[in-house]
């Protein structure tokens, strides 16, 4: 599954070649789909008529939610040093592991052979599809819950908080 805006940054068209490279089906989760936008006509339009490609529009919190939890796992070839990593902290939240380009977040987000696999290339992420079916899915959601939940981000910005109050003193 891929799960994002249909940009360059956020590497669909990476995703989709994931999916022709290895046989494997893609479905593609996205907010909106704007067809006059050259990517979109060029790089992601072509493949939606091949069967392993599908598209999902616009889907609601709870139908988002579902589809990640029933996907083997997440495919973010992220193509910007993403500060967030959004994507993948809500499909690791649903039990789903990642497998990404390791840009940004992505090796703070994504423990390595632990709930996912963080790739220094496209080869990388390819080699690593069926490796997918190893990870523990309720690691997966163990380490949103213990890393990036609310009560332990809000941990994490008293700490620093104290601590810059600190050396200021």
């Amino acid at each position: 599954m891929f799960l994002g805006s249909l940009t360059a940054r956020t590497g669909a068209h990476l995703a989709i070649q994931v999916a022709r490279r290895t046989g494997r089906p893609l479905r593609i989760i996205t907010p909106t789909v704007n067809e006059a936008d050259g990517y979109f006509k060029l790089l992601i339009r072509p493949y939606l008529a091949d069967s392993l490609i599908t598209i999902a529009v616009g889907l609601t919190l709870h139908e988002r939610r579902v589809l990640l939890a029933q996907a083997q796992a997440l495919i973010y070839p992220v193509g910007w040093d993403d500060p967030v990593a959004r994507p993948a902290l809500e499909a690791m939240a649903c039990g789903t592991p990642t497998l990404a380009l390791s840009r940004g977040a992505i090796p703070e987000v994504v423990e390595d052979e632990v709930t996912g696999f963080a790739c220094d290339s496209l080869d990388g992420l390819i080699r690593r599809v069926n490796d997918a079916s190893l990870i523990d899915r309720t690691a997966c959601l163990a380490r949103v819950l213990s890393q990036f939940s609310i009560a332990r981000m809000v941990e994490a910005y008293e700490a620093l908080y104290l601590e810059s109050r600190s050396e200021n003193t």
